[in-house]
């Protein structure tokens, strides 16, 4: 508070509002920091909400691939897939009609952990996708060993160029079952 002295010498106080130069600037510098600390988590936490759409659409059709493989033996081909997996509707597994962030979803074979084994790949799209994502692969695979008549194993990996944060941490781990 200031004082002012008018022409009859009475006292007038004023009342100062307001805040003051470096009251402002600490403010600053406290939602700074927090946004330094807040936005790169915030991100993970959308690539992980993103590469869990393609962990739980591929994760649905296992017991479609597990139902198909014991009753023919072997597992399903791609044009096999999309009869009993309908969500696959359109040419070489295109599914953008389908969801938000997967452009593709394929099965085939690879050698995994030494192994032949079956896979499912879904692709991201290109964009209005994390960056981290972007074009990138997340499958999910069963070693030869379901083959032999034990238990089928699946795992999930992420292509090397997704950073593990990015990740559910149901395939971080490597392992689903």
């Amino acid at each position: 508070m200031s004082k002012k002295v008018n022409k009859n010498r009475s006292v007038i106080k004023t009342i100062r509002k307001g805040f003051t130069l470096i009251e402002l600037m600490i403010v600053i510098a406290i939602v700074g920091i927090l946004s330094v600390i807040a936005l790169p988590q915030y991100n993970n936490y959308v690539a992980r909400a993103q590469a869990t759409e393609a962990i739980s659409i591929l994760g649905a059709s296992k017991s479609a691939i597990a139902e198909f493989y014991s009753s023919n033996g072997r597992y399903p081909t791609q044009a096999e897939l999309k009869q009993i997996y309908p969500i696959i509707t359109t040419d070489v597994g295109n599914m953008a009609s389908n969801t938000k962030y997967i452009d593709t979803m394929l099965v085939g074979s690879a050698v995994v952990e030494g192994k032949n084994s079956f896979t499912i790949t879904a692709k991201f799209k290109a964009d209005n996708v994390n960056s981290k994502l972007q074009g990138k692969n997340v499958m999910f695979y069963t070693p030869a060993a379901g083959l032999d008549g034990s238990s089928t194993y699946w795992g999930c990996q992420g292509e090397v160029a997704i950073p593990v944060d990015a990740l559910p941490n149901s395939c971080k781990n490597n392992t689903s079952t």
